[in-house]
């Protein structure tokens, strides 16, 4: 598949990164002035939604973070 970042579009690497155990696992890096100017924030939380092959990385509320802790902590659980 051939993409071409588009102006609000960045191609990032996937980079790898020791684990505890001192296994390899991926990561991805998000930084740079232009989170700034999407409204992204220091300090503020972040929800990472997950599928396979993509992601999609929202600013939430505290009210939501109360909200999404319980709703993972119940996941867990089961």
């Amino acid at each position: 598949m051939n993409r071409k970042a588009e102006k609000d579009s960045r191609i990032l690497s996937i980079t790898g990164q020791s684990t505890y155990l001192y296994e390899e696992a991926p990561t991805i890096r998000l930084h740079g002035k232009w989170l700034g100017k999407l409204g992204f924030r220091i300090g503020q939380k972040v929800l990472v939604e997950e599928g396979y092959r993509h992601l999609t990385i929202s600013v939430i509320t505290p009210e939501e973070e109360t909200v999404q802790q319980k709703s993972v902590g119940n996941k867990k659980r089961k």
